[in-house]
């Protein structure tokens, strides 16, 4: 009486999912049934049974098989014509097996049992059915989608004849089917399948059922591998719903769906939605089973998740210490989930590019699952990729890249079948080799990668066009550009038609095949690439500004290289209505694009404009760089050419002298002589040769400090002074400084223009005074 007392509060514990109160129970029941029975009794074999389940839903497998093990010794030492009972002991361990992975070793074990049942039983039996259900497992989770399909179709044979069209164990058939057509792609046959099945079950129990709900859950998966997010998310609320009916509002039950809903949301992005579900779900857990460790844990975490992808991610290390927190002081025993925190913890620092610490919580996982759960290789694999990324980002190449190694080649011979993990391993690698420009060897990898895709995943079409455009960027780094832009093309025309959000890649598909057309000097087509690729990063990526004036850049690049001044003024123009709109970000490239605007301006002569353009440049130069000297002075200078150029002579010389003033104690000699070199030719367009005369003789004065006593500047200076001295009337001391200059001159075989220019001012003064 008091071992079915046990066994009662052990299987309540069991469905509750709180595996080691169950075991706690069970096996203080079975302690009572071995001091009332002989050891060899059915009783103490079922509660071996019941033990190893507990253990192998709670994680710990060697445990789990050891008592599943000792059961079936048991029956076939005992009960060696108990069929049914050791094929299903058989099934029990090969369960185990599967769920370690150990496909081939739990294939042989489902195996003996049907070799049991084909000798002593008709193929019709229905207890069959669990063996052939099994076995069918096994080819669908190895990919031999054809022989599972015929394991499976046996199976509902079978139930179809010995049951009513009507009986729950026919949807469960019609749900594995429905599983594989989904694997095969063949979503409206899946759907087909699991609308039958839900159609029974919703029958079967009007009232709600755990099966129900994984029915509706499997159908939004479908909904969502069709990329219909919105149907995809109504069953999953369904599905909670159904929960709701069947559980109690406030039980582990509805938080457990409210968590799984919340996990779906996340998977397609809607994050917001999702951190609803996860509150609303730890909010329950807390009120009504505070000390359910495990599942507050699991919540903690996946909102610590949520708010990473949100880029919170003070707020997301948050909520994984609090989860780790949790389960080292409660469930210190739970190291798979405790290394998922530290991986969740590594992977929040590597996105804020803190590579050493995410470096540190990556091994730190590692360690954990290589002590205690060392044969998790898909796990092992996955911190193993982390962890290169984390030595890629320190710029340890040779080291990431031996630990993408490591992982591909655990995947490879531990979890074949893990096509796409086995794929991503090949692209890190690429990547690595690609940073260290070692670009034949990236492109094999990136290649090995791609035909894994076509191979396995002919519909992930994001990652495909990944690593189409990282096969594109080889080629155009190694100047192979007609491959690369086929391959360009080749990714951004997969993106056009199977992921249309990709605005922000679309367009750098585009940015790059246009750079490719300029370089082939196709200028036009080019500038269309151009075109569309900013107009998708203005209209579908605003806050993608940096790629945005990137873009702009290589347009204005392409007009200048296809001498369309009026296309890059446009450009440049668009430019600049994006910096002003984000000053602050982009202050300091506004100020070298306003100077190229008023350059352009300038070019058509357009010296209003290009004034307005200066006088915006010197405003922002005071504020923005009030000690900056050099620029200030060189703004004004560029406001009195123009003001020159309008013959607007005062104007040009308050600009140059203002500039003067301000440069007199920081601008070099050099730059010096050039703003006084301006006042002595705006002055002698003025007629003012006094003050002409004086600027020229302060030049002179600073070249004679910095300069060679013959070097050929000093004779232009010279001989501008001698200009001066005529245009005075001071014709002697101009010949002076004439034949001063031509001295210079002369000793300079280049300066045969200068000297013949001078030699003629030298005549026509000669000529004046003899005149006299």
């Amino acid at each position: 009486m008091i071992a079915e007392i046990l066994h009662g509060i052990g299987t309540i514990r069991d469905k509750q999912e709180k595996y080691g109160q169950a075991l706690k129970f069970y096996e203080q029941s079975l302690s009572i049934l071995k001091n009332y029975y002989s050891s060899a009794h059915l009783d103490i074999v079922c509660f071996l049974h019941y033990i190893g389940n507990a253990y192998s839903n709670d994680g710990n497998y060697e445990k789990a098989l050891y008592y599943q093990q000792e059961a079936l010794t048991m029956l076939e030492t005992y009960y060696p014509s108990y069929l049914l009972r050791i094929t299903s002991s058989l099934n029990y361990f090969g369960n185990i097996l599967r769920k370690q992975q150990k496909l081939d070793e739990a294939f042989d074990v489902y195996k003996r049992a049907l070799t049991i049942l084909e000798e002593n039983s008709g193929s019709d039996h229905t207890g069959w059915t669990s063996t052939l259900t099994n076995i069918g497992q096994i080819y669908f989770m190895k990919e031999h989608y054809d022989e599972s399909l015929i394991y499976y179709e046996r199976v509902l044979k079978i139930r179809e004849k010995n049951y009513p069209p009507d009986h729950i164990s026919i949807s469960y058939s019609l749900n594995n089917i429905g599983d594989l057509c989904q694997k095969r792609n063949k979503f409206d046959e899946a759907l087909m399948y699991k609308q039958q099945a839900l159609a029974i079950q919703t029958a079967y129990y009007p009232t709600g059922h755990s099966c129900i709900i994984a029915t509706l859950e499997s159908i939004g998966d479908i909904y969502k591998d069709q990329n219909n997010n919105e149907e995809s998310l109504n069953f999953y609320q369904k599905g909670l719903e159904v929960r709701k009916l069947v559980y109690p509002l406030y039980s582990t039950k509805v938080a457990y769906s409210l968590n799984y809903v919340g996990i779906k949301l996340q998977e397609q992005n809607q994050s917001d939605r999702a951190l609803e579900h996860y509150q609303q779900a730890l909010a329950i857990v807390e009120k009504i089973d505070s000390s359910n460790y495990i599942l507050i844990a699991a919540i903690l975490g996946n909102i610590g998740n949520t708010l990473s992808s949100q880029k919170r991610f003070e707020e997301a290390f948050d909520f994984q210490q609090r989860s780790l927190s949790l389960r080292k002081t409660h469930c210190p025993s739970e190291y798979a989930s405790i290394a998922l925190n530290y991986n969740s913890m590594g992977d929040i620092r590597y996105q804020e590019d803190k590579y050493e610490q995410a470096l540190e919580f990556f091994q730190k996982a590692l360690t954990i699952k290589e002590q205690f759960n060392p044969i998790d290789y898909t796990f092992i694999a996955l911190l193993l990729y982390n962890i290169g990324y984390a030595l890629s980002g320190q710029g340890k190449y040779d080291d990431a890249f031996e630990s993408f190694h490591r992982s591909l080649k655990m995947r490879e011979i531990y979890c074949p079948l893990e096509h796409e993990n086995i794929a991503s391993s090949y692209c890190a690698m690429g990547s690595v080799r690609y940073t260290q420009t070692k670009y034949n060897e990236a492109l094999e990898f990136y290649q090995q990668a791609l035909e894994i895709e076509k191979k396995y995943y002919s519909v992930n079409y994001a990652f495909v066009s990944i690593l189409l455009t990282m096969i594109a960027h080889c080629f155009f780094s190694q100047k192979e550009y007609d491959d690369a832009f086929e391959f360009y093309r080749q990714s951004f025309d997969m993106r056009e038609e199977y992921c249309p959000f990709e605005e922000v890649n679309m367009a750098d598909n585009l940015r790059f095949m246009g750079i490719i057309r300029n370089i082939n000097d196709e200028y036009s087509e080019g500038q269309k690439f151009f075109e569309d690729a900013v107009n998708i990063y203005v209209k579908y990526c605003p806050a993608t500004l940096r790629k945005t004036v990137a873009m702009l850049g290589d347009m204005i690049v392409s007009s200048n290289n296809n001498q369309k001044l009026e296309d890059e003024l446009a450009y440049r123009e668009r430019l600049l209505s994006i910096q002003e709109k984000y000053y602050e970000e982009f202050c300091v490239d506004m100020i070298s694009n306003l100077q190229e605007i008023a350059r352009l301006k300038f070019n058509q002569s357009n010296y209003e404009d290009f004034i307005e353009l200066y006088l915006r440049i010197l405003l922002m130069l005071k504020e923005l760089t009030p000690t900056d000297h050099d620029s200030i002075t060189h703004a004004l200078d560029q406001l009195a050419l123009a003001c020159f150029k309008r013959e607007a002579y005062d104007h040009a010389t308050g600009y140059l002298e203002f500039a003067i003033r301000i440069g007199e104690s920081s601008l070099s000699l050099e730059s010096l002589q050039i703003l006084l070199s301006h006042l002595s030719t705006v002055n002698t367009h003025r007629r003012q040769y006094e003050s002409s005369l004086m600027y020229a003789n302060q030049i002179f004065l600073i070249r004679e400090r910095i300069l060679p006593a013959n070097d050929p500047l000093i004779a232009d200076i010279l001989s501008n002074i001698g200009t001066c001295y005529e245009n005075l009337h001071q014709l002697q001391t101009a010949l002076e400084y004439y034949y001063r200059a031509l001295s210079i001159y002369e000793q300079h075989p280049a300066s045969l223009h200068d000297q013949e220019m001078i030699e003629e001012a030298i005549q026509r003064v000669s000529s004046i005074l003899n005149a006299e």
